[in-house]
């Protein structure tokens, strides 16, 4: 396989045996050459009527599935650890709700749930997440029936749970590199774009929360970050709840094939469910700030399981470019 510059797959989401209804998939070249990206567009009002109450609720009850980073044991670790403990979000600022969950329908018809953000756009209607949220990676096909749910949380009620409602997703895209070749222990380039279609009153998703996260493109890893996500198993299971995991330092990974730069590595008990949760720099009142990484996969201290780690992506010229593109998106 031709290891092209891309996104990848691991860490999170809760799967469960369901029929799910196929959506209308057009494959489509979001960029040219050796980096290009590859995008998939969506049929919004299947997947509106798809994501009922009792699906999201059997969703998120079935965690349990997570992938965990493959590959050499933590050899060599170089960052500025910080503890592992990961702290219940209770506010309800306009950075808290820009974050939210990504619900999808696997080639197999499980669903599966992942973390994600709204970032600042030109359309307005960008979600940042990994890319394994998107495309199940080497030999496999995009994933159907996306829809994002800002400022998911644990309540009564579905509205309580939706309060700013379920978003359906237009296009979703990953790269070349990771529909070809993503795989366990090939996830350098783990983001992807999601761009969501406006509401019944005309309105993007930004209009409705407020203002969006900035995304950062850079080969520098950040000094400093805090890392948000929704995990689903052990103590997090059985709920909606957004975590983060404070500010700290971060490392590099050394040992994960693939083109583009090495993986970052922070510690954090963040676990399956948090793929595609932001890492957050220079965070203001208002709880907006900038988006450097997103959580990709977690490893425990034993090389096997999640425990205490998380890994994400570099994010420079492919990311970049990926974003441009998906940002230029009519919705």
């Amino acid at each position: 396989m031709a290891r092209h510059d891309a996104t990848i797959m691991l860490t999170c989401m809760h799967r469960m045996t369901l029929t799910a209804g196929l959506v209308a998939v057009i494959a489509l070249t979001l960029a040219g050459a050796a980096n290009a990206s590859v995008g998939t567009t969506i049929d919004p009002s299947s997947t509106r009527d798809y994501w009922t109450p009792e699906r999201i609720r059997a969703a998120d009850a079935r965690a349990g599935y997570a992938m965990a980073a493959s590959g050499p044991r933590r050899r060599g670790r170089r960052w500025d650890s910080f503890p592992a403990a990961a702290k219940l979000v209770d506010t309800d600022t306009i950075g808290v709700r820009t974050i939210g969950r990504l619900y999808s329908v696997g080639p197999d018809g499980s669903p599966y749930v992942c973390s994600a953000a709204l970032v600042a756009s030109a359309n307005a209607s960008v979600v940042w997440t990994a890319g394994h949220c998107l495309h199940t990676g080497r030999g496999g096909a995009y994933r159907t029936q996306l829809a994002f749910v800002p400022g998911a949380r644990a309540g009564a009620t579905p509205q309580d749970q939706a309060p700013y409602g379920v978003w359906p997703a237009v296009r979703a895209a990953t790269t070349t590199s990771w529909a070809r070749s993503g795989d366990r222990s090939h996830f350098r380039r783990d983001f992807g774009a999601v761009v969501i279609g406006r509401d019944a009153a005309g309105r993007t998703i930004t209009d409705v929360l407020g203002g969006a996260h900035r995304l950062a493109f850079s080969k520098k890893r950040p000094r400093r970050f805090t890392a948000f996500g929704y995990p689903g198993l052990g103590r997090f299971a059985g709920n909606m709840a957004l975590w983060k995991c404070p500010r700290r330092g971060v490392g590099a990974y050394r040992w994960i094939r693939g083109t583009g730069p090495q993986v970052q590595i922070a510690r954090c008990e963040m676990n399956a469910g948090s793929s595609g949760g932001p890492w957050v720099t220079r965070i203001g009142r208002d709880g907006l700030g900038t988006v450097v990484s997103v959580t990709s996969a977690g490893l425990g201290d034993d090389g096997t399981k999640y425990g205490n780690t998380i890994y994400g992506p570099v994010q420079e010229r492919v990311a970049r470019r990926l974003f441009k593109q998906m940002q230029r998106v009519p919705v």
